[in-house]
């Protein structure tokens, strides 16, 4: 998993988010986003994969943003996360757009 900040602010995130890949991914993630003017975007579209430990991961990162005080966006959520966050009846903790 590899997370980058683009230009426009975004974090784009590329490869799976599965449990063998977000334990102690991205750790300088709060020091990012606290030094960013903006709000937080996080870009799913280049996710081959993602788990219950990555759905887990992404909720656990829209609370360390709102603990920032920084508004959360989700964009191009992959349809596998989607129905992921319908079966574990956690939609509504992500920002997903």
């Amino acid at each position: 998993m590899d997370v980058k900040l683009s230009a426009t602010n975004t974090f784009e995130f590329a490869g799976a988010l599965t449990r063998n890949t977000v334990v102690g991914a991205w750790p300088n993630r709060r020091i990012q986003w606290a030094a960013l003017d903006a709000d937080v975007i996080f870009d799913l579209a280049q996710v081959t994969a993602i788990d219950t430990a990555g759905l887990a991961w992404l909720i656990q990162l829209t609370s360390e943003c709102q603990q920032a005080e920084k508004q959360l966006t989700v964009r191009h959520v992959p349809t596998s996360l989607l129905k992921l966050a319908k079966i574990s009846d956690v939609e509504g903790l992500l920002p997903l757009q």
